[in-house]
């Protein structure tokens, strides 16, 4: 047989076996080290609060896991401040956001002392900001005294004493 003879069948028979060969569709399929990261739908500027609607999840790499430290859930994201624009489509990481400031730092706010059936509150210029759970340093308005307590959910700061 001549070489062209030899081609020719060789691209019959390829013709052949590829008619005949089933059809399979191409499903493109997660990989097991691939997941789920929580991104910004358009982009988030400093100081905006996150919103579940302005956040979706999106397929990435493990590697984005292991090479960044991001937010890898959707709840922890919801209510909080972002410090840093996050751009959209990208993931967030874990130090862009923080918590809201229920207490900012010269806006005057309750000071609240509870022991038993006492219950005291005066008003109190924050020497910082702070968000629910911190400790703030305050300047009672009345005495001039500096004061310290714990930041609310309601934002009063709880001075010394308890529930």
């Amino acid at each position: 047989m001549h070489a062209t003879s030899l081609l020719r069948l060789l691209i019959v028979l390829a013709a052949g076996l590829a008619s005949t060969a089933p059809a399979t569709a191409q499903v493109e399929v997660p990989s097991v080290e691939d997941g789920y990261l929580p991104v910004p739908v358009v982009t988030i500027y400093t100081g905006d609060t996150i919103t579940d609607a302005l956040i979706e999840e999106r397929q990435f790499p493990t590697a984005v896991r292991v090479r960044q430290a991001v937010v890898e859930g959707r709840a922890p994201l919801i209510g909080k401040i972002a410090r840093r624009t996050l751009i959209a489509g990208k993931p967030i990481p874990i130090n862009a956001v923080v918590e809201p400031m229920l207490v900012t730092r010269g806006v005057p706010a309750q000071a609240v002392f509870r022991s038993g059936g006492i219950f005291i509150t005066t008003v109190a210029l924050p020497v910082r900001s702070g968000s629910l759970g911190d400790y703030v340093q305050m300047r009672n308005m009345d005495s001039g005294q500096m004061i310290a307590g714990v930041v609310q959910a309601d934002g009063t700061v709880l001075v010394g004493g308890g529930p």
